[in-house]
């Protein structure tokens, strides 16, 4: 309920991202040796999903702020 909640709004391909994300930060936590190597380790925790999700958001507002100043830009050389 709290990932559903947290990505209210948001389409098919951020729900996708952060899946997909989550998943490989675990797999990066087994490779650096974090995580023991054992079937019942290997398991996608909510601080993964939390933490793919605060990764979309920073990724978006980078974005978002990006496409400002290429409008301000724009604005300016008219």
């Amino acid at each position: 309920r709290d990932l559903a909640g947290m990505t209210e709004g948001m389409v098919g391909s951020h729900i996708a991202f952060i899946c997909k994300r989550a998943v490989m930060l675990t797999i990066a936590e087994l490779i650096d040796g974090r995580l023991e190597k054992t079937p019942d380790a290997l398991l996608v925790s909510a601080a993964h999903f939390k933490e793919a999700l605060k990764e979309l958001r920073e990724s978006d507002a980078s974005q978002a702020q990006g496409g400002v100043i290429q409008v301000l830009r724009f604005q300016k050389n008219e």
